[in-house]
């Protein structure tokens, strides 16, 4: 089927001058349609997907956080071949309500181990309020009007208020950045802040493990500090959020570098384990900045707020941990003929998702990765340049990255030439799910088995939790 035929065009769902045409927001909107559309549908007999009308089975996955409509999130429905099975593995905590305007605000004025926002406003002047950027999937904006209520119940005034980035040794935000993080009318009424890891950082001291510890200078100047941050799997901090907010979210370069190069190199670190030497230190640094109330969101598989925990660095932490730990867990699938590795809500870091085919697939098996943003792949992380070749990035000369597979399949409706250098020239890449499914037919046939993670950064297998 050519390039541009009516299929593939209503299966990409926009054409490129709607992808070129920015909303207000500087975002792109997206209303993506199935290519094997069909109005007349039935349950299946597969777990989590349904079979329309012509025999097809399909399912509905989340893509494109923060570049959906109206700066949401867009939703795309993927179909097979009739007679293929699917299997779609939820983690646990997928369809946990979303939390009420009401329970958001019980979970900020009953704080785990500090006092509640408002009292501790009481007597301050400035206030900095810590967020993360794009690259991470934490509905921030969700939260803030209820950190305002408690500054304002507390007698701070809305001048004295700053949003500061922490997003550590990333790229600085655009304004567009800022409003799908934090929404329009926080962006027009605050002042909101880059970080900038290389200057304007003051010195608050010296860690246990030698780190020295410089820190974000409008932050440490601030009479009260609040984070805000996520909780999701992290190989190094075990758990994203907490003190990761401070390293490496508002850290000096050099601070940051000592906890990713002498202490991850020596600490050998995982995801759920969170009594290792790197998160220690985060949490020890971020007593040296006098962190006052740190907030961590747990995410349901829609990335909204199905959790919040409220408090002290720790204690608050820890708490939402045990929480996540439980939503987040999956149970791997094995013995698959196809696995499709989802990366949202994280899909600016979607090359690591693909550890689920490595536990699922079978020999000969085919691998799909969608990393379906408009943002692409990361372009800059500084840190990460001062471990290699910089602006150089050499693309891999051969070899698959699931051992197992026969193919591995990437789709991306936002194509960059840029984000082919994750893989060598064996790897596949796809701009449309016509291609995915063409390519799949080649070594595929009737009753193949195809398991689908659609919240792949967010779902981790079973695992003890160690904290």
């Amino acid at each position: 089927m050519p390039e541009g035929s009516p299929e593939e065009r209503a299966e990409r769902g926009l054409s490129r001058r709607q992808f070129m045409s920015l909303s207000a927001l500087g975002v792109a909107t997206v209303a993506t349609r199935a290519w094997t559309a069909s109005t007349d549908r039935t349950p299946a007999a597969t777990t989590g997907a349904a079979v329309g009308a012509d025999g097809r089975p399909y399912t509905v996955i989340r893509t494109a956080e923060y570049f959906g409509m109206s700066g949401g999130d867009n939703e795309m429905t993927i179909s097979f071949p009739a007679g293929w099975q699917l299997e779609i593995r939820r983690m646990d905590g997928h369809s946990a309500p979303a939390l009420s305007d009401d329970e958001i605000r019980t979970a900020l004025r009953n704080p785990i181990g500090t006092r509640r926002i408002a009292d501790l406003a009481d007597g301050k002047r400035s206030v900095v309020v810590t967020f993360d950027d794009l690259a991470r999937p934490t509905p921030v904006g969700r939260v803030v009007p209820f950190v305002i209520e408690e500054l304002h119940a507390g007698g701070i005034r809305d001048e004295n208020i700053i949003f500061q980035g922490s997003f550590g040794t990333h790229s600085a935000m655009y304004q567009q950045d800022m409003v799908a993080k934090l929404g329009a009318n926080i962006v027009e009424k605050y002042q909101c802040w880059n970080h900038d890891p290389f200057n304007q950082v003051t010195p608050v001291g010296t860690t246990s493990r030698g780190n020295e510890v410089r820190l974000n200078s409008r932050f440490v100047a601030a009479d009260l500090k609040i984070t805000i941050s996520g909780v999701k799997p992290h190989g190094m901090a075990g758990y994203g959020g907490g003190a990761k907010a401070i390293i490496p979210g508002v850290a000096w370069i050099e601070t940051t570098a000592f906890v990713h190069h002498v202490l991850n190199a020596r600490a050998h670190p995982a995801v759920a384990y969170l009594n290792n030497e790197c998160r220690l230190d985060m949490e020890e640094a971020a007593r040296l900045g006098k962190l006052d109330v740190s907030l961590n969101i747990v995410m349901n598989g829609d990335r909204q707020v199905a959790g919040l925990f409220a408090g002290d660095v720790v204690q608050a932490h820890r708490a939402a941990v045990r929480v996540a730990h439980e939503r987040y867990n999956t149970e791997p699938a094995r013995d698959a003929d196809v696995v499709v590795c989802n990366a949202y809500p994280q899909s600016v870091e979607a090359a690591k998702e693909l550890h689920w085919a490595g536990q699922s697939l079978k020999d000969g098996g085919s691998a799909v990765l969608i990393q379906d943003t408009p943002a692409g792949q990361r372009k800059i992380h500084y840190l990460g340049w001062s471990e290699g070749p910089g602006l150089i990035r050499p693309r891999p000369e051969r070899g698959l990255p699931v051992r197992q597979a026969a193919q591995v399949i990437v789709f991306n409706r936002f194509p960059c030439k840029w984000d082919e250098n994750e893989f060598s020239e064996e790897v596949y890449f796809a701009k449309t799910w016509y291609q995915v499914i063409e390519r799949l037919r080649r070594i595929h046939g009737d009753g193949t088995k195809v398991t689908i993670y659609p919240t792949a950064p967010l779902q981790h297998e079973p695992m003890p939790l160690r904290m």
